[in-house]
C-alpha cells in the first residue's frame, strides 16, 4: 500500500538530525518558565522606574525570587505552558493576563497575611497597577521572543508539532487559517513540487514524517487540497491509509464556503475534519495498563489450574503451545501464545483461517475453539505488555480471505493498530466472532474497532469483559 503514495519533494531533512538534536526539545521547554521567571524577577524594577525611583516595589531580592516563583506557578495553574499557548502568546493573551493576575494577588495576599513591610507598597493600587502592567509585557515580550525562536527552529519547542501534507503551495491566507486551526502548532511541511511553504521546515519525502512519527515529534498530521485537485485527493487519501496505524491526529482541511475563487487566499471557509482521532491519551492509557495488569492476574491465578490441565491433555501429541507473529500496537510485531488446536500448519506466507470443517483442528482443538479456552495463554501476552484484555484482536499480516487478504478488503485496516490488540473486543461481544468470509465482514470488524478505539473508557472495558462470558458460552461463530 505504501508504493501508492506519490514521494514528495522538498528542502534538505535529515531524519538522523533531527533525532540527534531531540534533546533541544528539553532545554526549549525550560526556556519558556526561566524566561517568565526572569521577566517576573525584573518587573518590580520597571514599574519602579516607571513611577518614580524612590517608588521600589517588593525591597529585597527574596521577595522578588518569591514573586517570580509566585508567577510561574500562576501562569502553570492557568495553563500557560500548553503547547498552543506557549506557541502563540499574541492569541492567548486573556489567559495570559488571568494567570498574571492570579500570581500578583496571591502574592498581595501573602504579603498582607505575613505583616510584611514591604506589602505597603503593594496595596497603593497606582502601584500594585503599575506592578501588575509591567510584569505582564515584560512575559509577553519574553514569550514572542521564544515562540519567534520555536516557529523556526520546531525541534527545540517542547511538545509534539502538526505537519501539513498539501499536493501544491498553499497560500498565504488559507495558511495563516490553518495556523490557527491547529493552535499555532504547524512547524513542518510535506509539500508537492519543489515550491517552499513560508514558515514551515520541508520535509523531502513521506520516510521523514514517519520518522518524525516514531520519534514522538509529531502527533498531528493535516491534509490541505482544493476541492478540484482530484489528485492531490487521491494522493492523501493513499497517505491517510498508509499513517492510519500511527498514533497520531488525522485531520482534512475542508473549504466549507468554496463560493469564490478567493477563497483559498483567505482561508475563510477553511475548517478541519477529524478523519482519525489520536488514540487513548497518557492517562488513560495508564489507567487502561493497571486495570489490565491488576485484572489479568488475577485471571490468570484462578485460572491456572484450568490452563494446567489442558496442558497435559496437549503434551502428549505435540507442543503445548502454538505462537505466530501478530501485528501489535503501532504495527509492532509480537508472538501470540495459543494452546495447540491444529495438526497441522502450513509455511506458507498467506495465512488461512480456520473454517467450519476444518480438518486441520483436531478434536480436543476444536472443543477448545468453540470454549475460547484456547485463548486462555493469552493472559501471559497481556501481563508482558504486548496485548490488552480488551482490544481489537491480532491478527497475523498478510491473512487471506479468499482471494484477497485483510489489508486489501478496507482501505482502513491499520487504524485498528493504534491501540493494543486484545483478549476479546467490542467486535467480539457483537457477534463479529469466527471466520470472515467476505470483505464487508472484515470492514464491519475494523468499524467496530474504531468504534472502541473512539469510545474507550473504563466502564467500556468492564462492560465488554462482562458481555464477554455469555458470548464465549453461547459460542456463536466460533469454530
Amino acid at each position: 500500500m505504501g508504493e501508492q503514495v506519490v514521494r514528495w519533494r522538498g528542502a534538505a531533512f535529515d531524519g538522523r538530525v533531527e533525532r540527534r538534536r531531540l534533546p533541544g526539545a528539553w532545554s526549549g521547554a525550560l526556556v519558556l518558565p526561566l524566561m517568565d521567571m526572569f521577566a517576573a524577577l525584573m518587573a518590580p524594577a520597571l514599574a519602579a522606574w516607571a513611577l518614580t525611583p524612590d517608588a521600589a516595589l517588593l525591597h529585597g531580592w527574596l521577595l522578588r525570587a518569591g514573586y517570580s516563583v509566585a508567577t510561574g506557578l500562576g501562569l502553570l495553574l492557568a495553563g500557560q505552558y500548553r503547547f498552543a499557548e506557549a506557541r502563540a502568546p499574541l492569541t492567548h493573551v486573556s489567559g495570559l493576563v488571568r494567570a498574571v493576575a492570579i500570581a500578583h494577588g496571591g502574592v498581595w495576599l501573602g504579603l498582607n497575611l505575613w505583616g510584611v513591610g514591604a506589602a505597603r507598597a503593594l496595596l497603593t493600587p497606582r502601584l500594585g497597577l503599575v506592578h501588575a502592567l509591567s510584569a505582564l509585557a515584560l512575559i509577553l515580550a519574553a514569550r514572542v521572543l521564544v515562540s519567534f525562536w520555536w516557529r523556526h527552529e520546531p525541534t527545540a519547542a517542547p511538545g509534539a508539532a502538526a505537519v501539513l501534507v498539501s499536493s501544491a503551495p498553499c497560500p498565504a491566507g488559507a495558511l495563516a487559517r490553518l495556523h490557527d486551526l491547529t493552535g499555532q502548532r504547524l512547524a513542518y511541511g510535506l509539500v508537492g513540487g519543489a515550491a517552499s511553504c513560508a514558515g514551515l521546515r520541508l520535509l523531502p519525502d513521506i520516510a521523514a514524517l514517519e520518522g518524525l512519527i516514531r520519534a514522538k515529534r509529531v502527533d498531528e498530521v493535516v491534509f490541505f487540497a482544493a476541492r478540484e485537485d482530484a489528485a492531490g485527493q487521491a494522493q492523501h487519501d493513499a497517505l491517510l491509509a498508509r499513517l492510519a496505524e500511527q498514533p497520531i491526529l488525522l485531520r482534512f482541511a475542508v473549504d466549507t464556503l468554496h463560493r469564490a475563487d478567493d477563497v483559498l487566499i483567505t482561508g475563510a471557509g477553511l475548517h478541519l475534519v477529524t478523519a482519525l482521532e489520536r488514540p487513548l491519551p497518557m492517562q488513560a492509557a495508564a489507567i487502561k495498563r493497571t486495570m489490565d495488569v491488576l485484572v489479568g492476574g488475577l485471571a490468570l491465578l484462578a485460572l491456572a489450574p484450568v490452563m494446567a490441565v489442558i496442558a497435559l491433555l496437549l503434551c502428549g501429541s505435540g507442543p503445548v503451545l502454538f505462537r505466530q507473529r501478530r501485528v501489535g500496537a503501532n504495527g509492532a510485531m509480537f508472538d501470540v501464545l495459543k494452546f495447540r488446536t491444529m495438526s497441522q500448519g502450513g509455511r506458507s506466507k498467506i495465512v488461512r483461517q480456520a473454517q467450519e470443517g476444518d480438518q486441520r483442528v483436531t478434536r480436543l482443538g476444536r472443543w477448545l475453539r468453540r470454549s475460547s479456552l484456547d485463548e486462555l495463554p493469552q493472559l501471559f501476552n497481556v501481563l508482558r505488555g504486548d496485548m490488552a484484555l480488551v482490544g481489537p484482536r491480532p491478527h497475523a499480516p498478510g491473512t487471506a480471505v479468499g482471494d484477497f487478504t485483510f489489508e486489501q478488503a478496507t482501505r482502513l485496516y491499520g487504524a485498528r493498530h493504534r491501540i493494543k490488540p486484545g483478549m476479546t473486543g467490542l467486535a467480539q461481544v457483537r457477534g463479529l466472532r469466527g471466520p470472515t468470509r467476505t470483505r464487508a465482514d472484515v470492514a464491519a470488524r475494523v468499524a467496530a474497532d474504531l468504534d472502541y478505539i473512539a469510545q474507550w473508557s473504563p466502564w467500556l472495558d468492564v462492560m465488554i469483559l462482562l458481555r464477554t462470558l455469555p458470548a464465549v458460552i453461547v459460542g456463536r461463530n466460533a469454530c
